[in-house]
């Protein structure tokens, strides 16, 4: 009889112990199948907010690539930035977006702009702020969402000011050499955006060099004091990226084992109690 209820015991704490790591799968994994629920975010980055809002429509291309030389350094320097909530997961709203400057040798200011960042009016409606601060004084800007955040499907769009720290530094930094870099030199030194998920999820991205070729910047691409002639016509960037966190879903083969397990324990319990 002992021998019997030897080998439930064995054949239920088997069963526990083989289910137990895949309750603890880590939340990040690869997707494998495009219909399983994620919480994901993604980014554009430009000097432009119509070329932000409408990215594809030739009208504003064209309009916006014949502005000032002068205005598109200036631009370069205040850049916006767009998040939009890709999640399909519908309580996975976004309740705090973070950034880092990328290259230390400049700060996020808030002399020109009144604060770090500023919402665009052409964003989510009814979308409320609670608070927009630099914790690291002028290195990262955090935007805290009020209310529920940022839901599903909506989008956030607000403009940065960027600043050089010394006076010997180009007054109006282009935030492609600040965020990232137009050559590879390495993503060490790259911005990184985080967006802060429903009960303190965060996803993390680090923006990508360009990896223009070598010896290119300064000649055919215009960056920082390097302004173009005013018979150039420019294209207006665009620089787009995202995080993205799959949630697996639990198998039927785990549901039969936890259950096979679970049965098992219950009954031993009974026969032995």
């Amino acid at each position: 009889m002992t021998s019997r209820y030897t080998r439930v015991c064995r054949f239920a704490i088997t069963a526990a112990v083989a289910a137990l790591p895949l309750l603890f799968l880590p939340e990040h994994v690869q997707a494998e199948d495009e219909n399983l629920p994620t919480r994901s975010f993604s980014i554009g980055i430009s000097s432009s907010l119509p070329k932000l809002m409408a990215p594809d429509d030739p009208a504003v291309k064209h309009i916006e690539s014949w502005d000032s030389p002068l205005m598109r350094i200036i631009n370069r320097s205040r850049p916006y930035i767009e998040v939009r909530n890709t999640s399909t997961i519908e309580t996975a709203n976004i309740t705090e977006f973070s950034m880092t400057i990328g290259d230390i040798a400049y700060d996020f200011g808030d002399s020109v702009l009144g604060a770090f960042a500023v919402v665009s009016q052409y964003s989510a409606e009814g979308l409320t702020v609670d608070s927009i601060s630099s914790p690291t004084n002028g290195d990262d800007i955090r935007i805290a969402f009020g209310g529920d955040g940022l839901a599903p499907g909506e989008v956030v769009r607000f403009q940065v000011d960027i600043d050089p720290e010394t006076s010997t530094q180009f007054i109006h930094p282009d935030f492609r050499t600040v965020f990232f870099d137009l050559e590879e030199n390495g993503d060490a030194d790259n911005s990184v955006m985080t967006a802060t998920f429903e009960n303190g999820r965060p996803i993390s991205v680090r923006l990508q060099d360009l990896n223009l070729p070598p010896g290119t910047v300064g000649s055919t691409v215009f960056a920082n004091s390097v302004r173009r002639p005013y018979d150039v016509m420019e294209d207006i960037e665009l620089v787009t990226d995202g995080g993205e966190v799959v949630i697996p879903e639990p198998s039927a083969a785990i549901l039969v084992l936890l259950a096979t397990a679970g049965g098992l324990a219950v009954r031993m319990r009974h026969r032995l109690g």
